[in-house]
């Protein structure tokens, strides 16, 4: 029996010799928007971010699995510049008053992320390829909700699990760097509201080329 053990591990070490690696990447976004009001008012303005680093193992040429995870504030750093579409438009305004209601602490969106995933390439031409990224999501939100007007104070925590396919595309640059390029998904999310019974779900399809989530990663 240890004889077949070891046989085993040998062979799997000389499967993965020369393919498997460490890599570490990530995504970061910022945004900053200013709402002008006309000549006598005052200007508002916000900004928001998000800092989403991964570490990740290559197993084999076309196989990969880690984790990303990080921190998001504002609902900007989710969004898109592009105008091309009512959705886009909408996002665009949605994150402005987002990105200026967070610095007037009226309404402050904080995302603390965690995301473990399968990462499989199916098609490779020279320096490009093609995969799907498994993800399985699992995301802490704050709305902080402070209404002046009557006097309100407080907090709402959700909790967002997601189960996604994610397709993208990569490009070789050299032999340790890797640029990402991550367009929509197919799959599952549901939102509930701590000490509440509000829950959302949805399930669709979103692929679009207009609103990529960009990244990189560095083998080692």
């Amino acid at each position: 029996m240890k004889k077949l053990v070891v046989i085993l591990t040998m062979i799997g070490l000389g499967i993965t010799q020369g393919h498997a690696q460490f890599y570490v990447g990530g995504s970061f976004g910022f945004t900053n928007s200013k709402l002008s009001l006309g000549e006598g008012s005052d200007d508002l303005s916000g900004s928001s971010f998000k800092i989403l680093p991964e570490v990740g193992y290559q197993y084999s040429d076309d196989l990969a699995f880690g984790i990303s995870t990080g921190y998001v504030k504002g609902y900007a750093a989710f969004g898109s510049f592009d105008v091309t579409d009512i959705k886009a438009f909408g996002n665009a305004l949605l994150s402005t008053a987002a990105d200026i209601s967070a610095d007037n602490d009226l309404v402050n969106i904080k995302c603390l992320r965690v995301a473990p995933y399968l990462r499989y390439t199916v098609y490779r031409n020279g320096a490009f390829e093609f995969f799907f990224d498994g993800v399985v999501g699992l995301n802490a939100i704050t709305f902080g909700q402070k209404i002046r007007s009557l006097g309100g104070d407080e907090d709402y925590d959700v909790t967002a699990i997601e189960f996604g396919v994610k397709p993208g595309v990569a490009l070789n640059v050299s032999k340790n760097v890797k640029l990402l390029a991550k367009i929509g998904s197919l799959g599952y999310q549901h939102l509930s509201v701590k000490d509440n019974d509000i829950s959302i779900s949805r399930f669709g399809l979103d692929v679009d080329g207009n609103n990529m989530l960009l990244g990189a990663v560095v083998y080692f």
